[in-house]
């Protein structure tokens, strides 16, 4: 109970650090559900999944050496300063009567900074 509460305030801005500037995407809060979660590394895909919610998988776009990925560094972006552009593979969502798809679209991978202020 204690996580929930505590992932619930996070992820809603309440407390405070780099994940607060996330509650700005989010119109209204609709609720917290408790349901098991898949995250792995596939070569370099990101692949994540909630069972009936979220089936999900993104991919760094390769350098100009083909080698590594296409980085963005020393950024003053606000979730962080260093980025690896990606693409999504798949992304489907549904929750809370909503559905989205936003599969081929450009994604993010990066290191956020969960401490609060």
């Amino acid at each position: 109970v204690y996580a929930v509460k505590a992932l619930t305030k996070i992820f809603t801005g309440k407390a405070g650090g780099t994940t607060s500037l996330l509650s700005i995407l989010v119109g209204k809060f609709l609720g917290v559900e408790q349901v098991p979660i898949t995250y792995e590394t596939r070569d370099k895909t990101r692949v994540f999944q909630i069972p009936k919610i979220i089936d999900g998988a993104v991919t760094p776009i390769p350098g100009k050496d083909r080698e590594k990925d296409t980085v963005i560094t020393n950024s003053e972006y606000w979730i962080a300063p260093e980025i690896i552009v990606a693409k999504s593979e798949k992304s489907k969502m549904r929750a809370f009567g909503r559905n989205w798809n936003f599969a081929g679209r450009s994604a993010e991978i990066c290191k956020l900074d969960w401490r609060g202020p």
